[in-house]
């Protein structure tokens, strides 16, 4: 499991909670995966994992319109390539191509570049703005 580090907050009380969400959906992939959970219990978790993501990136992205964030479009971009390049590796779990490990590590690299490097980007632009993190 993927232990929650400060280097993961942004300093958005609203999207450090959801982030702390989604590491833990990957952590629950994770223990099923270690448990040898069948392909469906797996495929259910991801399903939940996609979903989950969707919110957050509406949500986050909500937040990011309300500050007028200048690089929301390119964030955004990130956001689809994420829910995309997943899907794909779904299906090459359903199809045999891949291992669920595979699946697991894209989530962890995904997950920790995308927060201590974009997010934490917003972060430092939200606390410059305001001058306090929210």
């Amino acid at each position: 499991m993927l232990p929650w580090d400060h280097k993961y907050d942004v300093g958005i009380e609203r999207i450090d909670a959801q982030h702390h969400i989604f590491l833990n959906l990957v952590d629950e992939f994770q223990i099923a995966r270690l448990a040898d959970a069948s392909p469906e219990k797996l495929d259910s978790i991801l399903n939940e994992i996609v979903l989950y993501a969707k919110y957050h990136f509406y949500s986050e992205v909500n937040v990011m319109k309300e500050h007028h964030y200048p690089e929301l479009e390119a964030h955004q971009i990130l956001h689809f390539s994420l829910i995309n390049d997943l899907s794909n590796k779904m299906t090459g779990l359903h199809l045999g191509l891949s291992q669920a490990r595979d699946v697991e590590e894209f989530l962890i690299e995904w997950f920790t570049r995308h927060t201590t490097n974009e997010d934490a980007k917003f972060g430092r632009f939200l606390t410059e703005k305001t001058g306090t993190q929210t």
